[in-house]
């Protein structure tokens, strides 16, 4: 209770808030507009949180590397594209500086978790809740694809359409890209010999913890082939093979953990059972899921068609070489030089 009580305080505890309240409430039902909605609640979120901090402490310190400097880089190139967006559309200006302002935002929120999430606890407990909250958005994902249905919002499509896969997040696109930045973390839980182990403690404990990983990792999964976004699926099969190749390397060059831990190798085990386990899970899954079964409605969806026309489709990348050749011409255009060091202006990609 004591070092649960060092991990979970008042920061932490919005922060973990802010990961579920925003993917699951932040959608179009219960507010006005997804987007939007999503930035105001994140930047009152860490308002109170930047707040609390200069309240209980006279003296704030920081620690910053070239990471969070390239990223406030991103930032401040955000702000100074507004200079193209006033004179070129100034009717988009306002919008254009909504995206710039939270662009920003973003990097000084960076460095503020790199120095609050400073131990292994923290960080564990934060990412069993973001998991949490994916979770749900992916069973929600499937009852929407399969039924047409949604947990909070009723009826919102028809069964075996693509676009009715949207869940919590308003999008069959951000629905495969949530579940590819939780599928990873997932995989983390279960290969580490003992996370959350001030929670989960003993055996038996890591037992129940590596169980509902590998349940939990099946909903996500399946929700990655129902939004049929063929980038998506091809980014996290690639990801995730790097993600475990560089987790094996690391381990190997660090001091072997647990060394001094008679259970060690019990750990060990149990961590490679599970890991095999859900390679299994994946690979049955992307199994049926390429090919005719009751998943996907006997063939009702093919989502192997949709992989070969992106990768073979000479239309799919004329398309995508043609809006990048003309984003280049629009950024070098003689009409207005200031482009050249400034851009065309950030979330100007509609007009």
């Amino acid at each position: 209770m004591k070092k649960m009580n060092k991990v979970l305080d008042f920061e932490i505890v919005v922060y973990i808030i802010m990961t579920l309240l925003i993917p699951l409430f932040v959608t179009k039902g219960f507010t006005h507009e997804p987007s939007t909605a999503k930035h105001f609640f994140y930047v009152v979120g860490f308002t109170l949180i930047l707040l609390s901090v200069l309240i209980r402490k006279k003296r704030v310190n920081f620690e910053f590397n070239y990471v969070h400097i390239a990223l406030l880089g991103i930032g401040v190139a955000a702000l100074l594209s507004l200079i193209t967006v006033a004179s070129d559309n100034p009717q988009y200006l306002r919008y254009s500086l909504e995206v710039a302002l939270y662009t920003f935002f973003l990097g000084l929120t960076a460095i503020y978790i790199s120095n609050k999430f400073n131990t292994i606890e923290k960080i564990e407990i934060t990412l069993l809740f973001f998991i949490i909250g994916a979770s749900i958005v992916s069973i929600d994902a499937l009852l929407n694809f399969y039924a047409g249905w949604d947990i909070f919002l009723g009826k919102v499509g028809e069964p075996f359409a693509r676009a009715s896969a949207r869940s919590t997040i308003g999008n069959p696109n951000f629905v495969s890209d949530y579940m590819g930045m939780t599928i990873p973390l997932v995989l983390y839980f279960i290969i580490s010999r003992k996370p959350l182990a001030f929670i989960f403690k003993g055996f038996g404990g890591q037992l129940i913890l590596k169980i509902a990983m590998v349940t939990l990792l099946a909903p996500m999964v399946a929700a990655v082939f129902v939004s049929q976004t063929r980038t998506v699926i091809t980014a996290i099969f690639i990801g995730n093979i790097v993600f475990l190749l560089a987790y094996v390397f690391l381990k190997k060059n660090r001091k072997t953990e647990l060394s001094d831990d008679p259970a060690a190798g019990k750990f060990r085990r149990l961590s490679l059972i599970f890991l095999t386990i859900a390679l299994i899970i994946v690979v049955v899954l992307a199994f049926l899921y390429l090919t005719p079964s009751p998943l996907t409605g006997q063939g009702d969806i093919n989502i192997t068609a949709r992989l070969e026309y992106a990768l073979t489709s000479s239309g799919s990348w004329k398309e995508r070489f043609s809006a990048w050749k003309n984003s280049i011409a629009q950024w070098f255009d003689s009409n207005n030089r200031l482009r050249i060091p400034f851009g065309t202006g950030i979330g100007t990609f509609q007009l």
